[in-house]
């Protein structure tokens, strides 16, 4: 993982918390609906990390984020809506090991490289009501 990623991620979770101060109500997004699912790199889940969704263009939702434990993840979009703001999304999976540190001292990406952008990652959502739980599979190839 470089500084760059590490960066983004701090950001990106700290951006949910200042939503959450600038909206504040648990309607803020009224257009949410729930998504859960599992995420896993050849076939072993994942044991902690982040999967975000990006909207494909500005029109298409707002961004999420949700906690990876032990394979699993509920998204959402502040830390008061939870949920994900129906629209078209690119996935990014990011997975650390807090033992593993990579050349600039952060915890090293364990997903791979092609996984830890949107735009590389080949992974896409259709939010709608009513979805089933994600199923996200992951190959290290």
């Amino acid at each position: 993982m470089t500084v760059q990623n590490s960066c983004f991620c701090s950001l990106l979770v700290s951006g949910v918390f200042f939503l959450h101060g600038c909206f504040g109500s648990s309607d803020a997004f009224p257009n949410s609906v729930p998504v859960t699912g599992t995420v896993s790199i050849d076939g072993k889940p994942i044991a902690t990390g982040f999967v975000m969704f990006v909207p494909e263009t500005e029109q298409a939702g707002q961004l999420a984020t949700g906690r990876v434990r032990d394979g699993e993840f509920v998204m959402q979009t502040t830390v008061s809506s939870p949920g994900v703001v129906m629209g078209k999304y690119g996935i990014q999976i990011e997975s650390y090991d807090e033992t593993q540190l990579d050349k600039n001292g952060a915890p090293k990406n364990l997903a791979p490289k092609k996984y830890q952008t949107a735009k590389t990652s080949g992974l896409t959502a259709d939010v709608m009501k009513d979805m089933e739980p994600l199923r996200l599979e992951l190959t290290s190839r």
